[in-house]
């Protein structure tokens, strides 16, 4: 499938589906939320398509402003044939005005962006960026949450605006049913005090 607009930047108003890629580590897949709500809010009669990792599925899950999850397995040596699977599977779900919108900043997620071949939006300082449509910077000093709405920049939602979006997560997720059994009606307080990244990780 073919972009509706070619190279051309569509108006959000001729926008009917969004489909986002965020196939990053858990915490960046729900720093994402908080931008999704927002397009949604802003926008209500796009229809918005997530790709993400299995993990990602799960955390998302129960999201109402989510229209459908396609989850990628994120492992070495992802092949051609996958993402050409989940590209065909987004054609499918989607009309020709779409846009695709990528967080994730890897040759991977540039290269899926190709294959979906609708216009796109990304980070200047991503991988491949001049293979995307519209490039916005990446403010260092927002927090992530508000970094991930400078997307929204390109379709109208202001700058400015960025700076009250807040990450969500459904209440009723598979996390929470799963935990309800253990807690009952006492507040539950997660700590994760491990990470992928030694700079993230709690001392001993």
């Amino acid at each position: 499938m073919l972009s509706f607009l070619g190279n051309m930047f569509p108006k959000a108003s001729d926008i009917n589906d969004v489909i986002w890629i965020e196939t990053a580590f858990a915490g960046d897949i729900v720093l994402a939320t908080g931008a999704m709500a927002r397009l949604k809010l802003r926008y209500p009669s796009i229809s918005l398509h997530v790709i993400t990792t299995p993990i990602g599925e799960k955390i998302l899950d129960g999201l109402g402003f989510i229209q459908s999850i396609t989850p990628i397995a994120k492992r070495r040596g992802l092949g051609l044939a996958e993402m050409l699977r989940t590209a065909r599977t987004l054609q499918g779900k989607v009309s020709g005005k779409t846009l695709v919108i990528a967080s994730h900043r890897s040759h991977r997620t540039a290269l899926l962006t190709r294959m979906l071949g609708f216009p796109s939006i990304v980070y200047r300082s991503s991988a491949l960026s001049f293979a995307y449509t519209k490039r916005v910077p990446r403010i260092a000093l927002l927090h992530e949450a508000q970094r991930v709405g400078l997307l929204l920049e390109p379709l109208g939602i202001e700058r400015c605006s960025a700076e009250t979006i807040r990450p969500q997560l459904a209440q009723h997720s598979r996390t929470a049913r799963a935990i309800e059994p253990l807690t009952g009606e006492s507040p539950v307080l997660g700590v994760a005090t491990g990470s992928a990244w030694q700079t993230k990780k709690w001392p001993i």
